[in-house]
């Protein structure tokens, strides 16, 4: 599914709404509706991912690009209605301790009414302290005695610059991890999309493998059948129980030296004796076949 993007103002927020994929085919449309927000000129922004099914290595950079953006701008972002399997990729990343995340779009969008109403007590706070202290710094310094001004001046300037040096010392240490984290899963990406290029090679070879092995085994089973009909179709020679004799004196067995074209079917012909016979006398296996010179034996002793 393709990435949609959807920008709707409300008051003095800007909700974007992102629903499908984020991946290296829709990162330019995530990035025109980042500018488009930008565009809109609201410090109060809402990041609706109800609908976002997945996000990318190269998506995560992009929305941590955004939020320095929102943060150098004195803005906030709220994200709203995760779905659990985006909502576990922003947690190891981080992003949970960057901004606050909820379970509705409605309540994003009070907590922005809520900050603000906090930021105005501190504001009514602090206007009731520095009233205080100018009574207090009446109170100790004599009418007529005032202090220089260019060290007062000098004092506020110190104090700027260390808080200005802590903000960015605690900015930066925050986003170290979460680049190095950023850094992590755009290697392993890398490494997935190698492997998923692999695959077709491998599968080839899996084929090839199989295509082997088939055509083997179909030359075995020709083989075998073969062995099988040249056995039934061999002669038996089956002859009637005769009485017992006395034993008739030893005899030499005799022998055949096999000539070129010679078979032992042939042999057998030739002295009236059976092809499994020859075998037996020979210790021929039914599928061994007979060389030029071999003598073998055509009679018993």
């Amino acid at each position: 599914m393709a990435l949609q993007v959807k920008i709707a103002d409300e008051r003095d927020m800007v909700i974007l709404a992102l629903e499908g994929r984020i991946d290296s085919f829709s990162i330019e449309d995530l990035n025109h509706g980042l500018d488009e927000v930008k565009r809109r000129g609201k410090k109060n922004i809402v990041l609706m991912f109800r609908d976002l099914e997945y996000i990318n290595s190269q998506g995560m950079s992009e929305l941590l690009s955004f939020l320095k953006w929102v943060e150098e701008e004195e803005g906030d972002v709220k994200i709203a209605e995760v779905q659990p399997e985006i909502m576990g990729i922003l947690k190891i990343l981080g992003f949970d301790t960057l901004t606050r995340v909820f379970d509705s779009l409605s309540d994003a969008m009070k907590s922005f009414r809520k900050d603000e109403m906090d930021e105005l007590e501190g504001k009514m706070e602090n206007e009731k302290e520095m009233v205080v202290d100018e009574d207090f710094q009446r109170a100790i310094r004599p009418e007529g005695s005032k202090m220089p001004l260019f060290l007062i001046a000098g004092g506020v300037f110190l104090f700027l610059i260390l808080l200005i040096v802590y903000m960015t010392r605690e900015s930066s240490s925050d986003l170290q991890p979460l680049q190095k984290k950023v850094a992590f899963l755009e290697q392993r990406v890398t490494q997935l999309e190698g492997q998923n290029k692999e695959l077709p090679n491998i599968s080839g070879k899996i084929d090839s493998l199989r295509k082997d092995l088939t055509e083997r085994s179909q030359l075995l089973e020709r083989e075998l059948a073969k062995v099988k009909l040249e056995m039934q179709s061999a002669p038996q020679k089956v002859t009637a129980p005769s009485p017992p004799q006395a034993k008739p004196a030893a005899k030499q067995a005799q022998y055949h030296m096999v000539v070129r074209g010679e078979t032992l079917f042939g042999i057998s012909k030739k002295y009236r004796v059976s092809v499994e016979e020859l075998r037996r006398l020979n210790n021929l296996k039914p599928n061994q076949p007979i060389t030029v010179g071999q003598k073998i034996i055509v009679g018993s002793p």
